[in-house]
């Protein structure tokens, strides 16, 4: 681990797009032909995305219905949760740009556990690694037991204990061992996940406004903390000057690490805050979970993700923005709910694989604000998951973002939304004792564009942020 504020010194890399298709071959081993589907979609989606973004909007209100309906069909006997973030990785980061950048941290800071992913049971996962959580108490007597320990964290908000272990055994030898753990104060036992950005880094087309800062009117004393959880960030790009921005990585494979995700999602918050006085401002502490190796595998383990929870909660953020999506995991689910009692407010984007795809999580948790993109019109971004954990829209199709390096760039995704609504919970103050009476959706209805949607609508949730209504008064 390594704590790292803005002025560290750290060597930038920029590596071509060379290992993209890498990473897709790389995260979905021994699959054979069933790469051939999500390269097509990959292809079908750019093209699909870049008429819609040319058509005059009549004709896109005519043809989403018909067009969403025949994706459906195609989809649905062939994208269920069990495809999360496994046959379909191959399109993460196809479309993205010609030059990727990357950060290599310097020898004193990076560790050496090898970057393994494999499937099992259709889902990404770190070969043989399990995450167990248990009360500290306890630790010394897990300890003793003939398992492999990889990793040990003892977790700062609350008095838990968190072991990742290598464990190869069959269905028999892994209820014996939950058995074991279970009797020593156990609390949860599964595999150590891999989680993937929760956009498709699609470079939208101009011609959208960007978005703009919004007006804010603070109210006084209510700057609150709020956390992000992504990719690392290129912290020396000027959209970030004058903001408290602090970092820390919890990647404990390999020394490189991605930053265009981070960066854009990062800007994004920043654009929201900027309207604010600096005392005002809240601070954004970030955490980075992704790795990448050198052939260009990439993605975010369970316990990284644990982790950086941990020490987002420890440091008292009130809001938490997750833009990356998965398949459901017990030991983070137990951490989202327990950090939830603490009153930490999680929102995450829903993910891009479309209106057939199952749920994603952690956006699919009870009590985590589901975020889902529209585009200026309000019309929905097409490769949206649907569900009934949608809560909220708002703007993320054809965003302007920044990119490493001190550059802008436009992307669209339900990554890019989730950061706005994240931004305007903490700027309006949630989380401080003023809120304490408001539930989030109670917090989040008066800026909802038109009447809030009465059942949670699967498509936009409670209805779609109004950006004009997040200049009233707090």
């Amino acid at each position: 681990m390594k704590d790292r504020i803005i002025s560290a010194s750290l060597t930038c890399l920029v590596f071509v797009s060379s290992w993209t298709f890498a990473a897709h071959a790389q995260l979905l081993p021994d699959i054979g032909d069933t790469l051939d589907g999500p390269i097509t979609d990959t292809i079908e989606r750019s093209i699909d995305e870049t008429v819609d973004e040319t058509l005059s909007d009549v004709v896109d209100d005519v043809t989403d219905g018909a067009i969403d309906a025949l994706v459906s069909d195609a989809l649905d006997p062939l994208v269920t949760s069990a495809d999360i973030g496994a046959a379909l990785d191959g399109t993460l980061d196809l479309t993205d740009d010609a030059i990727a950048a990357i950060r290599r941290l310097e020898p004193s800071l990076s560790t050496t556990r090898e970057i393994d992913v494999t499937l099992e049971n259709g889902l990404p996962v770190m070969r043989n690694e399990w995450v167990l959580i248990a009360p500290t108490e306890k630790a010394a007597q897990i300890e003793g037991l003939s398992l492999t320990v990889l990793e040990r964290s003892d977790l700062l908000a609350s008095e838990d204990t968190m072991f990742v272990v290598k464990f190869v055994g069959d269905k028999e030898e892994t209820q014996a061992l939950e058995k074991t753990l279970k009797a020593l104060g156990g609390q949860v036992f599964d595999r150590n996940h891999v989680y993937r950005k929760a956009s498709d880094n699609t470079d939208a087309q101009a011609g959208d406004p960007q978005l703009q800062p919004s007006s804010y009117t603070q109210a006084p004393g209510t700057a609150v903390k709020l956390g992000l959880i992504d990719t690392d960030i290129d912290e020396t790009h000027p959209d970030f000057a004058g903001i408290s921005l602090s970092e820390r990585d919890f990647v404990p494979y390999g020394d490189l690490r991605p930053l265009k995700h981070g960066t854009a999602v990062a800007s994004i918050i920043t654009r929201q805050i900027q309207g604010l006085a600096l005392n005002e401002q809240p601070a954004i502490l970030a955490a980075s979970v992704f790795f990448v190796s050198e052939d260009g595998t990439t993605g975010a383990s369970s316990s990284s993700i644990i982790s950086a929870i941990d020490w987002l909660a420890a440091n008292d953020v009130n809001v938490l923005n997750i833009s990356l999506t998965g398949p459901p995991n017990e030991a983070v689910e137990a951490y989202i709910a327990n950090m939830q009692a603490r009153g930490i407010v999680f929102v995450a984007a829903v993910g891009n694989e479309g209106p057939a795809s199952g749920p994603l999580y952690p956006a699919a948790y009870d009590g985590v604000i589901g975020v889902t993109a529209v585009n200026s019109s309000g019309s929905i971004y097409r490769w949206a998951n649907r569900g009934p954990y949608v809560d909220i829209a708002a703007l993320g199709v054809n965003v302007e973002v920044a990119t490493p390096g001190g550059a802008h760039g436009r992307n669209s995704g339900t990554s890019f939304a989730a950061p706005i609504v994240s931004a305007f919970l903490a700027c309006g103050g949630y989380g401080t004792s003023r809120q304490a009476s408001l539930s989030p959706e109670d917090w989040l209805a008066p800026i909802i564009k038109g009447d809030v949607v009465a059942g949670r609508d699967e498509i936009i949730g409670m209805g779609i942020l109004d950006p004009a209504s997040l200049q009233r008064d707090f």
